[in-house]
């Protein structure tokens, strides 16, 4: 939940804010630990590459096939989504997935068409229902200590397009979030 002063200042530079808590993480968060801590060999038998398309698996610091992540960025990163089976991801995110992963999307998806509906963009809405998919994010980011260079740009992920129709955050905004907006000149800014 963010405070009123903030919530103003989204609203004026066009970000849709909400007074909902977000969603419960705590299953989510634990899974992701979990994988996190199990041996290298493991967690590459769930490599992105491993899937086929979209970004879903695993990726990590120093992976030079990562579709998700540059080979310097300081993080290490799980994707999933509804795109396959839930037999095709690690045993620590099958619970998670089985159940709340649900309710997650069915929350999300209410949201997004309610928008959508409001939006009133000829062909927008069909196209969703039709095309449009949900994935999560887990990121971890290792303390810097671990690393002998500096991220990039004082970024631990590089700057990077967004290719979602939406980018919700159903378990809250971590405080050192920045996104990169275009100005009114086009030049880029930091928020």
């Amino acid at each position: 939940m963010i405070d009123s002063n903030s919530a103003d200042l989204l609203k004026s530079e066009g970000y849709l804010v909400t007074s909902f808590a977000a969603l419960d993480r705590t299953e989510l968060l634990e899974a992701f630990r979990t994988f996190i801590h199990r041996v290298r060999d493991y967690q590459l038998r769930f490599l992105q590459k491993r899937y086929g398309y979209a970004y879903d698996g695993f990726s990590y610091y120093g992976q030079t096939d990562s579709s998700h992540q540059a080979e310097d960025d300081l993080i290490s990163t799980f994707v999933l989504s509804e795109f396959y089976p839930v037999d095709r991801y690690p045993e620590e995110f099958q619970g998670f997935l089985k159940g709340s992963w649900k309710r997650v999307v069915k929350t999300v998806r209410s949201l997004e068409t309610d928008l959508l509906t409001r939006l009133d963009i000829p062909g927008l809405l069909d196209f969703y229902h039709h095309n449009a998919g949900h994935m999560v994010s887990n990121n971890y980011y290792p303390p810097q200590q671990q690393f002998t260079a500096a991220a990039a740009g004082n970024t631990r992920l590089s700057a990077h397009p967004d290719a979602s129709l939406f980018t919700v955050f159903p378990f809250g905004i971590d405080k050192e979030l920045e996104l990169q907006v275009t100005g009114e000149s086009g030049e880029p800014l930091w928020q």
